[in-house]
């Protein structure tokens, strides 16, 4: 079954992050010949931002996905994957109970994303 989220950009930016059509830096230095391990995080520049350090590991965004963590556990009684990888499976999968809230984590983190971007000093 497809997604049933009602807000069109929570599905869109669910898309996009499956489809690598995203603004993340794993993304872009594609483009402009950034080599892969050159494609830091520009919010904590730590690791490459790939799909996987977004969602589930940089920690600018521990908050949100805080937020998110408990909305699906609280909310659809789901227990979560023990590894990264695994739950990184299961969130790009996007399973119609947890859509929306993994649509949602996505919003957020990358008004947040932008924000930190804007104001950064460097």
């Amino acid at each position: 079954m497809y997604m049933s989220i009602q807000n069109k950009s929570f599905t869109t930016n669910i898309t996009k992050m499956r489809i690598s059509a995203h603004c993340l830096q794993i993304e872009k230095g594609r483009y402009n010949n950034v080599p892969a391990a050159d494609r830091r995080c520009p919010t904590c520049k730590d690791t490459v931002e790939d799909e996987m350090h977004f969602m589930l590991t940089c920690p600018s965004y521990i908050e949100e996905r805080k937020t998110l963590m408990n909305a699906i556990t609280n909310n659809t009684h789901r227990t979560l994957p023990k590894t990264t990888s695994d739950t990184f499976t299961l969130f790009m999968s996007c399973p119609d109970p947890i859509s929306l809230y993994i649509g949602q984590y996505i919003s957020n983190a990358l008004v947040k994303r932008n924000y930190i971007i804007s104001n950064s000093t460097s």
